[in-house]
């Protein structure tokens, strides 16, 4: 075990005397900017593995190489050749050590700042590391320069993957940086003619929805509108998206007048779903407009469309708010069991709240109450012993579905179906309660 470590110790120290001996040739010169090249690239060629194959933490010799060209870079006397040899041989140690991936970003940044060209290979390596470190700015900076470089030699290939320009989206998303976002479809706009027809709405999409995250309203609705002028179809997910941010920001004139017109198909003869009517009624029961909840879902019925566990909740509240009582709960929730409606625990805790006021934010109080009814009632054992099998029933299969490799829409399937035989049994035990209220101990 002894020989192992001074195996791996001796490699270390082994690297770093090639970086010393590098480093002293390169002050008294005795390399020339070639030489330099060169020997980076034998540098470079480290090994990652000692003698008996234990892995070999480089990460501090790569460090090092790095301290001594950016230092020597204030000078003016590193060639931009050498950094891009740099990036070029540490890309093959980052996809065994992720840590150096923040050393690629900086190495990327230097060059794009000593050179007018960077190059396919090194932009393609300089924009998936800004992806692993979610740098966005530097992927809109090198896609910037890639479009230039593209137009200026009149390119006829794709010098970008649209994979690496939706990732470096993807990063603007997670980042909130709208401003890159827009940098970036500014680029692709440039070189649209080198991608396929489908691409623009895939960029145009990423960009719409950081705007709806930033809440930028502007730009959000424009962004819509643009990509409905340029019959790229917006689709439903993304005018919900758009909904959803109006409310957030409080614009619910906009909101109601973008949801009319697609109502009226006014909206590219877009074809509604719960999607966006769940955007209005979460906005109108903010508002406690609880009367134009039971409007809108009137018109979900009429419409066919099958409700979400959002709607059911935002119904039954309704209906509550209303003073219906629960004779109106019940009826809605007969009608949802029956149109299949998507029920979740959410739903679930809903209607328990609602119908049986003892519960709290979580079923552990609701569970122990179930119970305690049932052993000291024997009238309303058999239900509350039916409602607590299909709730255990219900919490398993949706731990279940998180781990299950199934595909994620039977995994859906499965756990809306135990969810609402919790909620047929629920009723039950209820209409059992009101029933032997009497006889309650």
């Amino acid at each position: 075990m002894a020989s192992k470590y001074i195996h791996v110790e001796y490699a270390i120290i082994e690297s770093h005397l090639n970086v010393l001996f590098w480093y002293l040739n390169f002050k008294t010169n005795v390399l020339s900017n070639k030489d330099i090249d060169r020997y980076i690239s034998s540098l470079c060629q480290v090994r990652k593995r000692n003698r008996r194959g234990a892995d070999i933490d480089v990460s501090s010799y790569w460090k090092n190489i790095f301290l001594i060209l950016k230092t020597e870079s204030m000078t003016q006397r590193i060639d931009h050749r050498v950094w891009m040899t740099f990036v070029s041989e540490l890309h093959y140690s980052a996809k065994d050590n992720p840590s150096l991936w923040s050393l690629i970003t900086d190495a990327t940044k230097i060059i794009l700042d000593s050179c007018a060209l960077l190059g396919e290979k090194h932009a393609t390596i300089g924009l998936q590391a800004s992806f692993l470190t979610e740098d966005s700015e530097l992927a809109s900076v090198i896609i910037q320069r890639v479009a230039d470089e593209s137009i200026s030699r009149n390119n006829c290939c794709t010098p970008v993957s649209l994979k690496a320009m939706k990732n470096a989206l993807k990063t603007c998303l997670v980042t909130s940086d709208a401003k890159s976002a827009r940098s970036i479809r500014s680029s692709f706009n440039q070189m649209k003619d080198l991608f396929s027809i489908s691409s623009p709405f895939e960029i145009a999409r990423l960009v719409l929805l950081c705007h709806c995250k930033v809440g930028d309203a502007e730009h959000v609705q424009r962004d819509l509108r643009l990509m409905a002028d340029q019959d790229m179809n917006p689709g439903e997910e993304l005018y919900s998206s758009v909904l959803h941010s109006l409310a957030g920001m409080g614009r619910y004139q906009e909101m109601e007048e973008l949801f009319q017109s697609m109502l009226t198909n006014e909206a590219n003869d877009i074809k509604l779903g719960a999607l966006s009517f769940d955007a209005i009624l979460l906005a109108r029961k903010n508002l406690r407009s609880w009367d134009s909840i039971l409007s809108i879902f009137d018109e979900m019925k009429q419409r066919g469309i099958t409700p979400s566990s959002r709607t059911i909740e935002c119904v039954l509240v309704a209906y509550d708010e209303k003073g219906g009582g629960e004779s109106s709960v019940f009826l809605a929730l007969d009608y949802f069991l029956q149109c299949n409606a998507q029920f979740d625990e959410s739903a679930f805790l809903s209607a328990s709240k609602i119908l049986y006021k003892e519960v709290d934010s979580n079923l552990e109080g609701f569970r122990q109450s179930i119970r305690d009814i049932g052993e000291q009632n024997p009238n309303l054992r058999f239900a509350s012993i039916n409602l607590m099998r299909s709730l255990r029933d219900a919490e398993m299969e949706s731990r279940k579905s998180r781990n299950n490799r199934k595909s994620q829409y039977e995994n859906e399937i499965r756990q809306q179906k135990a969810w609402r035989i919790a909620v047929l049994y629920l009723m039950e035990f209820l209409k059992e309660l009101k029933e032997h209220k009497h006889d309650i101990s």
